[in-house]
């Protein structure tokens, strides 16, 4: 979890809104992004691209 107090990743990654939710794999690449807030953290969508994450 990052807490962007200066919005410069904000700034940087181009986020288009508040909150934002970048999912970041080991080597750096962005692997998924929801704008807003995730209305259902449990969804197979989202519980589905941590679990791959996790298993590289």
């Amino acid at each position: 979890m990052l807490l962007d107090r200066n919005s410069t990743v904000y700034k940087s990654w181009k986020a288009r809104g508040l909150p934002t939710t970048f999912l970041v794999g080991k080597s750096g690449k962005l692997k998924g992004v929801w704008i807003g807030a995730i209305e259902n953290v449990n969804s197979d969508e989202v519980k589905g691209k941590i679990e791959t994450l996790l298993r590289q």
